[in-house]
């Protein structure tokens, strides 16, 4: 086995991994689990897979592919550490290009701190701001742009493209004398399928180093956190310039050993788990729901983990799956095991029913499961939902 970036052979082969091709609703019927099998390079510190997702399939994921919409309010606050970490590095009067931008919620949030030379690639864009210029489209080495740019941000990008040195060129090839690349990453353990890489910080001295690039600032890259995002700013440098290491050496050992740490664990406490097979089964035998809210790859994972104790509980529970998109509402979303559960609008469902013993959150993000949980006591005030408690990662809460 041999790591596609370094060539090395030192390659460990982590536990295999299963996960739905999660289309929009009109394309649940084609979906269907693919498996996963991940793999980390001791000698890069870079995760990816032993074969990756059909450039066919893949294409046609991405062109059907949404996220939640930050400017719907669903999510927002899951970009305030990058926004505040391109506030940082940047310059009102910089021209910045924002590859994967989606519904322009960065963009947008740069607009009203001042920043007007803004624009935005993305093949499913939706930006409301005519201020803001929008570009239908994959950004690649044939894009074509006007002038040089002072910062390229890569919100969650990096991890798909699929050669990340050539796309590096082309980011400082149309970079301005030591302009930027804005880069935020999940952390090497969110392993999910679209995925081609995999990123551990120490990774990106080699990157940097390989593409005349050095790193300037780096935020949250010493989380212990299993589930996290870390973030990194890039600057460009001419070939004549000596290359300085960012990382010193206790840096990079600490970085490390978190990595190894990370990729090898578990993805839940085994209390954590205990803990949700007793709520479904009390559900169960006081014939309520179990309900979860989140329609992502977490809650696959935790439906993964509970089957992997107990087979027979998730086809013999009634599961609702919610989801704080109103577009989700009546799709189908694929658990292990190729069970299908129905999603529902949280919001409506919720105040349909009134009476919710507890509910689970299949979230990883801290910000997301502030956000819902004030959605849950929203509902309780001003729509006479009642909800006792929430179990979140984090354990049981009385609401």
């Amino acid at each position: 086995m041999i790591c596609p970036y370094c060539k090395k052979n030192n390659i460990d082969i982590l536990q295999t991994r299963y996960e739905s091709l999660i289309y929009r609703s009109s394309f649940f019927k084609n979906n269907k689990l693919v498996k996963i099998q991940p793999l980390f390079c001791r000698d890069c510190c870079l995760g990816f897979n032993e074969t990756n997702l059909n450039e066919a399939i893949k294409e046609e994921l991405f062109k059907e592919f949404t996220s939640v919409e930050a400017n719907a309010g669903i999510g927002s606050s899951n970009y305030t550490s990058f926004i505040n970490f391109i506030l940082k590095n940047t310059k009102q009067d910089f021209n910045i290009v924002d590859i994967g931008c989606y519904d322009g919620f960065v963009l947008e949030n740069l607009y009203k701190n001042g920043y007007r030379d803004l624009s935005g690639y993305d093949p499913n864009i939706n930006i409301k701001n005519k201020e803001i210029k929008a570009y239908k489209e994959l950004f690649t080495k044939d894009t074509c742009l006007t002038k040089k740019v002072d910062a390229f941000l890569l919100g969650n990008i990096l991890e798909v493209i699929p050669s990340i040195d050539d796309f590096m060129q082309v980011l400082h090839k149309n970079l301005n004398q030591n302009g930027k690349v804005l880069i935020e990453v999940p952390s090497i353990s969110s392993i999910n399928l679209v995925q081609a890489w995999r990123f551990s910080p120490i990774f990106f001295e080699k990157l940097a180093l390989n593409n005349l690039f050095k790193i300037v600032d780096v935020d949250n890259a010493f989380c212990k956190d299993k589930f996290y995002n870390y973030r990194l700013a890039l600057e460009k440098i001419e070939s004549n310039v000596y290359y300085e290491e960012y990382f010193n050496k206790e840096e990079v050992d600490a970085i490390y050993q978190n990595t190894l740490l990370h990729i090898n664990s578990e993805d839940f406490d085994v209390n954590f788990i205990n803990t949700l097979i007793t709520l479904i089964q009390s559900n169960n035998e006081n014939k309520r729901d179990t309900i979860i809210w989140g329609g992502g790859i977490f809650t696959f994972r935790i439906l993964e983990a509970i089957m992997h104790k107990d087979m027979s509980l998730l086809k013999d529970s009634n599961i609702v799956i919610l989801d704080s998109d109103k577009s989700k509402d009546g799709a189908y979303f694929l658990a292990p095991h190729n069970v299908f559960l129905k999603t529902r609008y949280a919001y409506d469902f919720l105040k349909e029913c009134h009476t919710i013993a507890n509910i689970i959150l299949g979230v990883s993000s801290d910000n997301f499961i502030k956000e819902i949980k004030a959605s849950i006591k929203d509902l309780n005030n001003n729509f006479n939902v009642e909800v006792f408690e929430i179990l979140t990662k984090y354990g049981v809460e009385e609401i």
